[in-house]
């Protein structure tokens, strides 16, 4: 019995509640589903490894091609029509597809093309529950409006993730809270500072804290829908799970490269990071730690990940002025 094998188009500029229906109706009908994936920087902030990356999260079983070199022409002209239809075969090199889906104009003549049947999916379907017709350039005037209508894995991709590292210290925290409530976003606070601060553990019980317990909790509490879903065009952080790491070698001489691995990872998502010197209010004391050489290490290892970040010292109110513009002149990501 011959394979089904079906074909969708997609910027996914970006990825929301409409495309999924869209996938989720093909992957019904089809043994094979096979996506490519254009790159549209015209459009939106984001690569294109990132938007397949969305695709591939999801939906693990359909095939993503990126398209870094197809055509960037879409108008409704024979020329373009034709330009499009030898790009596609040559990215589906020699697969035969037996469906092909849409839910626009375009999907008449590239199913011809092909040799498939053209699957017009109806985004007004009786059986599509949500009943929502989203168009990805609503999204792109008001992400803020809309942001329900995308998974909040592809909401934080769309906004500007700001991380501030450093030795751990109420200064920071400071700073990340005037930041947020300035900005009118959401932040994640540091649970480490706050658990010493409001807990006050014995020095003898540090030696037995578990740094990457605060870890793994800071990542949840990051990536919960509900804190995701309360920024607006930026997510602010008061330290990372790579720091805690990081304060576990310094303090208890001890690395855990599956820990090491998960949160390096993470630390590169980050769009823009601050390392802050801190001032007087540190709990380096509490660790006895020599603040300078916990800095190096900080700055070492952003280096060796190849982190973008700005160190900023100083008075809270210069600080506060260079981060400002900062984040002001960092590009948005959706245009």
């Amino acid at each position: 019995m011959n394979k089904k094998r079906g074909l969708i188009l997609a910027k996914f500029a970006p990825f929301h509640v409409c495309h999924h229906y869209i996938i989720e109706t093909a992957l019904q009908k089809v043994d094979e589903l096979y996506i490519i994936m254009y790159d549209c920087p015209n459009l939106i902030n984001i690569p294109l490894n990132t938007r397949a990356d969305w695709v591939r999260d999801f939906y693990p079983q359909v095939n993503v091609i990126e398209g870094w070199d197809a055509p960037n022409r879409h108008e409704d002209t024979m020329e373009v029509k034709k330009l499009q239809e030898d790009y596609v075969k040559s990215a589906l090199n020699g697969k035969k597809i037996t469906h092909f889906f849409s839910s626009d104009y375009y999907g008449e003549h590239m199913s011809k093309a092909l040799g498939a049947i053209n699957w017009r999916v109806d985004l007004r379907d009786k059986d599509y529950k949500k009943q929502n017709l989203i168009r990805a350039t609503m999204i792109r005037k008001d992400k803020y409006l809309y942001r329900k209508c995308m998974a909040p894995l592809v909401y934080k991709d769309i906004l500007l993730n700001i991380a501030f590292v450093g030795m751990p210290s109420r200064e920071q925290s400071r700073l990340v809270k005037t930041l947020s409530q300035k900005l009118k976003t959401a932040y994640t606070e540091d649970n480490l500072l706050k658990f010493i601060e409001t807990r006050k553990p014995s020095k003898k019980d540090k030696a037995h804290l578990d740094f990457y317990k605060f870890a793994k909790e800071k990542y949840n509490r990051a990536n919960a829908p509900e804190k995701i879903y309360s920024g607006k065009e930026y997510l602010l952080y008061d330290s990372t799970g790579f720091i805690d790491h990081l304060l576990s070698i310094a303090t208890h001489n001890f690395f855990n490269k599956t820990s090491y691995d998960f949160f390096s990872t993470d630390m590169r998502k980050y769009d823009f990071v601050f390392i802050n010197d801190p001032n007087n209010s540190s709990i380096s004391k509490y660790f006895d730690l020599d603040m300078s050489i916990f800095m190096n290490q900080i700055i070492n290892n952003l280096d060796s990940l190849g982190i973008n970040y700005q160190r900023i010292e100083g008075p809270f109110e210069k600080k506060l002025k260079t981060i400002e513009n900062i984040i002001k002149s960092l590009k948005k990501k959706i245009n």
